[in-house]
């Protein structure tokens, strides 16, 4: 089967990937990394999604037609270089988002984990940069006074061209 590479070339990958379809490339993303394995089982996929196998090779049939995974008959699955790009935006959202919640608002592991998991799929890539710009302020010892330390931090704040769009619209 020949993939139908539907998301090339489309400005907006949101326009053509949904949350779930992120959920399994993501999944498999952190099973080949914890491996070590390019590629992951269909039944692994199915145990950490707690899901169906049935359910797995219904979307990984939908990945294929995307041009986000291979998967050969009865075979592992293997993400495609623009489902790695897809997985590793992904999981930086998720990570980004959970510390965030664990760490500035205090909340509890669990909690946070659960909250970015929701969060990761429907936050613009504006906001997370500015998730991420919070964080390396943080990083960097800022301090906050009343609304103005952070916006001095995102304007003074070296960009990488399509990098850091957050600070440009300050």
């Amino acid at each position: 089967m020949n993939p139908i590479n539907q998301c090339s070339g489309e400005p907006d990958r949101r326009s053509c990937v949904t949350s779930n379809m992120e959920d399994y490339l993501e999944t498999t993303y952190e099973l080949s990394q914890e491996t070590q394995a390019l590629e992951v089982r269909v039944t692994d996929i199915a145990r950490r999604l707690r899901v169906t196998r049935p359910s797995v090779v219904g979307m990984i049939k939908h990945l294929v037609l995307h041009g986000l995974v291979t998967h050969s008959l009865y075979g592992k699955v293997r993400l495609t270089p623009e489902g790695v790009k897809i997985a590793k935006e992904i999981l930086h959202r998720h990570r980004v988002l959970r510390r965030f919640l664990e760490e500035v608002l205090g909340l509890d592991a669990e909690i946070s984990e659960v909250d970015a998991c929701r969060m990761e799929h429907s936050l613009s890539q504006n906001t997370i940069d500015r998730f991420v710009a919070y964080e390396e302020f943080r990083e960097s010892g800022g301090k906050l006074e009343p609304g103005e330390s952070f916006r001095k931090f995102l304007r003074e704040r070296k960009t990488v061209p399509g990098k850091n769009p957050a600070a440009k619209s300050i």
